[in-house]
């Protein structure tokens, strides 16, 4: 079809797009959790404190000035968190939060992204660029080996025969001169001096 025959889509990089997505996904559902779960504990905690004053409110004598005052050392003491830093611990959730969300988005839109016709010219460009200098290469390595393996041959065969032996010797120490016969052979003259 013509969807199928047009659809310019980086596989690899849909997927990890895809595995990125499902992670921050999988994050802000944690967050998302852990928000409502501090909701829930500050909830409770304020319930708890409430049935505890409405606990006070009905003692008289001694148990209520007990209750007062244990109410009022426990007051002093502060073991809770203040209003600044729970608020400042809520602002930090909500900012991962957005965070998390917008990374999903932005993964999700990358595993949708199709490339454009123009992007996918300038990549097999690019890749026959670098197909070419490998060949390049490998050709220059091929001339560079075979250039070093005629100069071992060449060396080898003047090592071979730079040992002169001396009945040899007496016969190659003449000239030597050719010229053309009437046939077209050509003849060699050997004149010793």
């Amino acid at each position: 079809s013509y969807e199928e025959l047009n659809n310019f889509s980086d596989e690899d990089a849909r997927q990890a797009a895809l595995l990125t997505a499902k992670s921050m996904g999988e994050e802000a559902r944690k967050l998302e959790m852990e928000i409502e779960a501090a909701r829930l504990a500050k909830e409770l905690e304020a319930q708890q404190r409430a049935e505890a004053l409405e606990r006070e409110s009905k003692m008289t004598g001694v148990a209520g000035m007990r209750a007062f005052f244990f109410r009022q050392v426990e007051g002093a003491t502060d073991v809770t968190k203040t209003n600044e830093q729970q608020i400042k611990e809520e602002a930090a959730r909500r900012k991962a939060l957005r965070e998390a969300k917008l990374k999903m988005t932005e993964a999700i839109q990358n595993a949708s992204k199709t490339k454009s016709p123009e992007e996918i010219a300038a990549e097999v460009a690019k890749e026959a660029e670098r197909q070419k200098e490998a060949e390049l290469a490998a050709q220059r390595q091929k001339e560079e080996d075979e250039k070093a393996a005629r100069a071992a041959r060449k060396a080898a065969l003047n090592e071979k025969w730079s040992v002169k032996s001396p009945s040899t010797d007496h016969s190659l120490s003449g000239s030597y001169s050719s010229s053309k016969s009437q046939s077209g052979e050509i003849v060699r003259n050997t004149s010793k001096h």
